[in-house]
């Protein structure tokens, strides 16, 4: 696997090996290494482990839940090499390996169709590999956007489980080629020629056992189908919905799911039409995405969603459909907000404070409990010193809180592309507090 290949200087293991004979096995298995195999590197970090000595390598091949975390595939990393497909063999049987050594324990499962080599059956291949021990899928997560073979391939993978297969799945996310599958195409042969399916409607997931389920570039109708059938889902999404010649309004029945607490949609007419008459007593959380295909927001638009009971709202969308007054109509619906997430660059922190300002008498609370603004924006909240940092924050939340309520909480994210010039901003910047503001710099 990519940083997988690694050499380890015996004699830099040395004084790692003293003294672990008096430890536990269990100890070592359930409390040490774990710590150790955290991180973005567990995989190296795990690897070195096994090289350390016998005693800790059968502890390490005897502990399945340290290798349960998710393997990213990744064969395109073998591109144009001359021995490209033995390291690719190589790789898958290290993959196979990994997976054994996880056994029985559930594993996460998540293919990226852009991470295998152009022009090859790599991708079909790991299909296979993960099919093997689909009965310990933990979650399952598909990429395969712009690929229609591709989704084709996993689709039919998917309609081969027998039913009660899949009993340890509890999260599935989707993003598949955003054109229904015509038909034939087997198993679908009953189907007649140029008649499109719902491809995720087929297949055999046990639907109702999901308590996470994301979809991306599928039909508003399949969007709603599928979620329909997930009844104890926790957390859904859907972003890119696709239209479709179905009449979706017409189809649509006041539909309760009673633990959805949260819920991530693009706000186009399709997602819109798709999440009406959902009644969701539970949802607390509600992220808004941008859509191209629609202005957004619209005020109309409001009465479709589930805003009352709203504690939690992210809006990531582009500042040139946002404007001032939409902005307000929506926060008007959600009184109920503690939390507000500003996730979109380029100065929407302004367009909220000028909406603040423009909007209705200002001794009117938008948000009368809002705790916690998150803000996505220019480097107009990191001033050059002490006292213009104490001012502007001062103003900011005099005013901010002249029309929201008492704010806490201010996380600022700037716009910086430069990783080492955030890390400079934030060693600059550390976390402070005024006036009982508390202000932090990602």
């Amino acid at each position: 696997m990519d940083d997988d290949y690694i050499v380890v200087d015996m004699a830099d293991t040395q004084d790692l090996s003293l003294g672990i004979h008096s430890l536990p096995s269990e100890v070592l298995a359930g409390e040490i290494f774990p710590l150790v195999a955290h991180g973005d590197r567990w995989r190296r970090k795990i690897l070195v482990l096994d090289q350390v000595c016998t005693h800790w390598r059968h502890i390490l091949h005897s502990s399945p839940l340290l290798w349960t975390n998710c393997i990213p595939i990744n064969t395109r990393q073998f591109s144009g090499l001359s021995s490209a497909d033995s390291l690719v063999a190589s790789y898958f049987t290290a993959v196979k390996m990994w997976l054994a050594r996880s056994a029985p324990l559930p594993v996460p499962v998540s293919l990226n169709w852009s991470a295998f080599r152009p022009g090859t059956d790599d991708f079909s291949r790991a299909v296979d590999i993960f099919t093997e021990i689909s009965g310990r899928w933990k979650s399952l997560h598909i990429d395969a956007r712009w690929a229609e073979e591709a989704t084709v391939y996993v689709l039919r993978a998917l309609e081969r489980q027998s039913p009660g297969t899949l009993h340890a799945l509890t999260e599935v996310a989707f993003n598949s080629f955003p054109v229904w599958i015509r038909a034939p195409v087997p198993p679908f042969t009953t189907i007649p020629d140029r008649q499109f399916i719902r491809p995720l409607e087929v297949v055999s997931i046990p639907w109702s056992q999901l308590t996470q389920l994301g979809l991306i570039s599928a039909s508003a109708l399949t969007c709603r189908t599928v979620l329909l059938k997930c009844t104890n889902i926790v957390s859904a999404g859907w972003e890119g919905v696709t239209e479709d010649d179905s009449n979706l309004s017409a189809e649509l029945s006041i539909t309760t799911l009673t633990h959805l607490s949260l819920l991530r949609l693009s706000v186009s007419q399709a997602s819109i039409r798709a999440a009406g008459n959902l009644v969701l007593p539970a949802l607390t959380t509600l992220e808004l995405l941008h859509d191209a295909r629609m202005v957004w927001p619209h005020p109309a638009v409001f009465s479709l969603l589930p805003l009352s009971n709203i504690q939690k709202l992210t809006l990531n969308v582009a500042l040139d459909v946002l404007e001032s007054a939409d902005l307000c109509a929506l926060l008007r619906c959600t009184p109920g907000v503690t939390e507000l997430k500003l996730d979109t660059p380029f100065g929407i922190e302004n367009a909220f404070l000028d909406a603040l300002r423009a909007d209705g008498p200002v001794t009117e609370l938008l948000l009368p409990r809002l705790e916690m603004l998150w803000v996505h924006g220019g480097p107009r909240f990191i001033p050059y010193s002490d006292a213009e940092n104490a001012q502007l924050l001062t103003a900011f939340q005099a005013m901010v809180t002249s029309r929201v309520g008492v704010l806490r909480r201010l996380v600022y994210k700037p716009v910086v592309t430069n990783k080492r010039l955030r890390d400079k901003l934030m060693l600059a910047f550390p976390a402070f507090s005024v006036n009982g503001l508390h202000v932090e710099v990602l």
